[in-house]
């Protein structure tokens, strides 16, 4: 067997390709684990290392590669501290081995039994962060937001560490828009999109700044109407970039407050990404965009009309029925984001236009503003009598004179 471990370390021979099954490779474990004296522990721990880089410089199947290392360290379970580079080692190849099956959970739970926090080694911070990055990574790909939110708030803790990893941090606030973006935050997540858009450099190419202010422009439209929003696609339709963009059209008309139509909304639907056109729960078929473009229009809607029966109001909204409408206006009225009232009995709703009190206020500034000047202009005439009775030869004559 120390014949068969040898060659194995040895590494193949061009010559003759490696013919190794799985009862080959496990006998080889067992006999690398085997040992239990400490003076030992050093060259198994050098003889482990090489085990592991030979796995991968053999070429093996992914499928027997993968059966080997968690065989390995099914053998090294409770020697964690003997052997805490070397599971570090196989976990890490475990996980690439998973990724290139597109197992994306497998490979984020295989980095996390990485020994990090044990304080028997010191683990530089940088290690730490980019491992509890890539976890948060996988499980964003594994469309698991709470379990990505999870680890990309421990490489939170480390960040201000990694200071000279600009690309590790521009990929942590990728990360974390992904995530706000998952969880439907929109709104903070156009923060982040337009944030990393103003970012240079970071080494992951010179189309990250557009990609990042495309996602800008997607999370703005689909954030809740009102005035955040609205804030939002000013600041966007200000930045000359956007005026390339696919969604610039979109952009445009929801920032000057129009109806979007059924067609133009279909035909910005290609350029949207899956998660938005997924129905928002399992009880309807709306999708995130389409809850977008209904918010828009009812406050679109509020620019032009005074007042709409539910139902002509469905129409606008993309042909929802009057229950729907009465529901969407409910919780935008409620959350502060339309000034409305509902005639439920009479199916009506009744539309303030959000400019209307700005205007009202405006009237009674002019209206005081007409007040005080009749005011002033009634003590100038009252001074200009006191004078001409103090002093009658500035006063008017009957004769003209003065």
């Amino acid at each position: 067997m120390e014949s068969a471990l040898s060659q194995f370390l040895a590494g193949p021979s061009p010559s003759e390709p490696a013919t190794l099954n799985a009862s080959q490779l496990e006998d080889l474990v067992v006999h690398l684990t085997g040992e239990r004296d400490q003076a030992s522990v050093v060259r198994q721990r050098e003889q482990v290392t090489r085990f592991v880089a030979g796995l991968r410089a053999y070429q093996l199947d992914p499928a027997l590669e993968i059966r080997t290392l968690k065989y390995l360290l099914s053998q090294v379970q409770g020697q964690t501290l003997s052997f805490e580079d070397q599971i570090h080692a196989a976990l890490e190849r475990l996980a690439e081995l998973y990724e290139g099956q597109s197992a994306w959970t497998d490979a984020a739970e295989a980095l996390q039994g990485i020994p990090l926090e044990s304080g028997h080694r010191n683990v530089p911070s940088l290690t730490k962060f980019r491992v509890y990055l890539r976890i948060a990574q996988l499980y964003l790909r594994a469309n698991q937001a709470t379990m990505a939110e999870t680890y990309l708030n421990r490489a939170g803790l480390l960040v201000h560490d990694v200071k000279d990893d600009p690309a590790g941090q521009l990929q942590f606030r990728w990360a974390q828009a992904r995530v706000l973006e998952a969880k439907c935050r929109f709104q903070e997540a156009y923060a982040k999109y337009y944030e990393i858009s103003l970012a240079s450099g970071g080494g992951n190419g010179a189309d990250q700044p557009t990609r990042a202010l495309d996602q800008a422009i997607t999370s703005a439209v689909v954030a809740g109407a009102g005035q955040q929003r609205t804030r939002a696609l000013a600041t966007l339709i200000k930045d000359e970039r956007t005026r390339t963009s696919p969604h610039f059209a979109l952009l445009h008309k929801m920032y000057l407050g129009r109806l979007l139509f059924p067609a133009e909304a279909v035909a910005i639907r290609s350029t949207l990404p899956p998660s938005l056109l997924a129905p928002i729960d399992a009880t309807t078929p709306t999708t995130v965009f389409d809850e977008a473009v209904q918010e828009h229009n009812l406050l679109a809607a509020s620019q032009v009309y005074s007042d709409l029966s539910l139902a002509r109001a469905g129409e606008l909204l993309g042909g929802i029925s009057a229950i729907q409408t009465e529901r969407l206006a409910c919780r935008m009225i409620t959350q502060g984001r339309l000034h409305a009232a509902i005639d439920r009995a009479a199916g009506f709703i009744y539309l303030d236009r959000p400019d209307s009190a700005a205007e009202l206020t405006q009237d009674r500034a002019i209206t005081f503003e007409d007040t005080a000047v009749r005011q002033l202009c009634q003590r100038v005439e009252g001074v200009a009598d006191a004078l001409v009775i103090r002093y009658p030869q500035y006063g008017p004559t009957s004769t003209g004179e003065h």
